[in-house]
């Protein structure tokens, strides 16, 4: 009969995985004692050692632990879902190591130059934005040009909101974290924005 002490009691001769020891392993070693069918005298035995593996921590920010950063990107010439991308990463704190998706740990973002950004292919005549006035039959269409010309803000905020989770708290980081401005001045100086560089592979 198999006595194991401290260990499963389905454990016979071996069969525990062998795991290389970590933060999160710890070894032990316990002793396999043999008997014979009697239940009587003791035949030998041997240690064995078996590797635990213990829970890791996650990390979970609190408020104390954030801080808001300032950023500021310039769109002129830029790809308009490239830039999108980048700036929905900043704003909602994913750049960060201590990303929790519960909490506002994001960064401020400055978009400036929003009037010359570009869109690839034939986007700038394909693409539109929708809306609806609320009466039926009502729709409306706008063309990536035209809306470009009118409200360059808007083609950079469609193109973040649609990047971002639809929770309340994406629609906290759109109201209170981008600012969008057509031209190349802000009045954010105050602030000390420090460049986001976005590459463009």
């Amino acid at each position: 009969m198999v006595r194991t002490p401290g260990s499963n009691p389905s454990y016979r001769y071996g069969g525990w995985p062998k795991i290389q020891p970590a933060d999160h392993v710890r070894q032990t070693t316990f002793w396999l004692g043999l008997t014979n069918a009697r239940g009587g005298g003791n035949l030998g035995g041997c240690r064995i050692s078996q590797s635990i593996i213990l829970p890791m921590k996650t990390f979970s920010s609190t408020p104390s632990d954030i801080v808001h950063d300032w950023y500021i990107v310039d769109a002129e010439g830029m790809v308009l879902g490239r830039l999108a991308t980048e700036v929905a990463r900043v704003i909602r704190g994913k750049h960060k190591p201590t990303f929790t998706p519960h909490m506002d740990g994001g960064d401020h973002v400055i978009v400036i130059n929003a009037s010359k950004v570009k869109v690839t292919g034939r986007k700038a005549e394909q693409k539109r934005y929708f809306r609806h006035t609320g009466y039926m039959g009502h729709e409306r269409f706008t063309t990536f040009e035209d809306m470009l010309g009118k409200h360059p803000e808007r083609v950079i905020e469609h193109a973040v909101n649609g990047m971002l989770p639809k929770t309340a708290l994406a629609r906290t980081h759109m109201r209170t974290k981008l600012r969008v401005y057509p031209g190349a001045n802000h009045p954010h100086k105050a602030q000390q924005p420090k460049l986001l560089t976005i590459t463009t592979k």
